[in-house]
């Protein structure tokens, strides 16, 4: 898998393209594949087959706000061995964290529905005191 991102097209029933490109170095050969879904509707995740999109998919939810059902699940440090509690007990949780804007920041820029004028206030831990 060489990229995955997506397009919006606010006028549509199904707004997005979730959009697969695909690169053969052996067959030099590229493929392209889209997906159109809606703002509800969650995408599967393909990290189980190309594990670098998992990466993508972050981005992709960050820009976008689409969701990926069964996303590789954020795995917990290794504990000291002389620790009796882990982190075992604690169910697992997909792993679809921010990675290009703060963890604070609200909506997804690349809607074409975001505000361009009056966007939404910084983080107060990156506002200078």
């Amino acid at each position: 898998m060489a990229d995955r991102t997506a397009v919006d097209f606010p006028e549509r029933p199904q707004r997005f393209e979730v959009v697969y490109n695909m690169l053969s170095v052996r067959y030099n050969s590229r493929i392209r594949v889209k997906c159109l879904v809606d703002e509800v509707t969650p995408v599967e995740s393909v990290a189980h087959v190309y594990p670098a999109a998992a990466w993508y998919e972050r981005e992709v939810w960050d820009m976008f706000g689409i969701f990926f059902t069964n996303h590789p699940v954020r795995r917990a440090p290794a504990l000291p061995p002389r620790r009796k509690s882990t982190p075992a007990d604690v169910p697992p949780r997909q792993d679809l964290r921010r990675i290009l804007t703060d963890y604070g920041f609200d909506g997804h820029p690349l809607r074409k529905d975001f505000p361009l004028r009056c966007a939404p206030p910084a983080s107060p831990r990156l506002q200078p005191h």
